[in-house]
């Protein structure tokens, strides 16, 4: 058991070191991409099959993994804000230093009022710009931005990656703990909303860029297929009435099922 848990973590460390080359560089290499997001996703529950199903409590293996995703749904949710509050926090240091920022003598003077020699003017000339440290100071547009942080486009992948993973709650864990749908409903409106205030408020706007999204249709392909056989056995697995054989006879009964309609729905387009 050691043994084995050792070669998981060196397996995750390697995956976590590919990823990390994989979204620094272009998604040329489709296969390459479609596994390493495919072991991030999935290795994602290992923990939860390992602790409910490998080593029960007194508690009932349905209870604890229904327990265990919970959790990790309020802890994805945390994580989600906090990613929306620390440039938000940054932004705020930011402006506030500038605010506090005390006007040199040649600010002063480029700031102050300048009027030709010679030019009566008809009203009193007013500055525009409020001197650093002279009262309140208001950002323009132009000026906001140029505070703001720049968006690293290799977060776009890990962005794309948290997509995988809520699809991947829905189709795996829906059947056998309903209540999943209505937590994956939440955590899908909580990211569009975070992204949006990242992208629209607290980071500068990003330059145009390519997009293909051929590669992760195939990932979200690959786990509806992978999708039937795990929600069927974790149903017929906390079932307490089927005995072993029954539960064996169901499941290739309904899977075979489930394969002949994914199929038939996959030709008829």
């Amino acid at each position: 058991m050691a043994l084995a848990s050792v070669l998981q973590s060196l397996l995750v460390v390697f995956f976590d070191l590919l990823w990390a080359w994989i979204v620094k560089r272009s998604y040329s290499n489709h296969s390459l991409c479609v596994k390493t997001v495919l072991f991030k996703s999935l290795n994602h529950f290992l923990p939860l099959f390992y602790s409910a199903l490998v080593h029960p409590t007194e508690i009932s293996p349905y209870e604890t993994f229904q327990t265990q995703l919970i959790m990790q749904f309020g802890l994805i949710i945390v994580a989600d804000v906090t990613e929306v509050a620390v440039p938000y926090l940054t932004l705020v240091y930011k402006r506030s230093s500038c605010r506090r920022a005390k006007p040199t003598a040649e600010a002063e003077r480029l700031l102050s009022p300048s009027i030709p020699s010679g030019v009566q003017p008809q009203q009193p000339f007013r500055a525009t710009v409020t001197p650093p440290g002279i009262g309140p100071i208001r950002f323009t547009a132009e000026e906001a931005e140029y505070l703001m942080g720049h968006y690293d486009e290799t977060n776009l992948a890990d962005d794309y990656l948290e997509a995988v993973i809520q699809f991947t709650h829905l189709l795996f864990f829906s059947p056998c703990c309903p209540v999943i749908a209505l937590f994956t409903l939440l955590r899908h409106n909580i990211e569009i909303y975070t992204d949006k205030i990242k992208l629209c408020r607290l980071f500068k706007r990003s330059c145009l860029m390519y997009a293909d999204d051929q590669i992760y249709t195939n990932i979200l392909r690959i786990i509806s297929i992978l999708a039937l056989p795990t929600s069927l056995s974790m149903l017929l697995y906390f079932d307490p009435v089927l005995t072993f054989k029954q539960k064996l006879i169901t499941f290739i009964i309904l899977e075979y099922m489930m394969v002949s309609v994914r199929l038939y729905f996959h030709f008829l387009r």
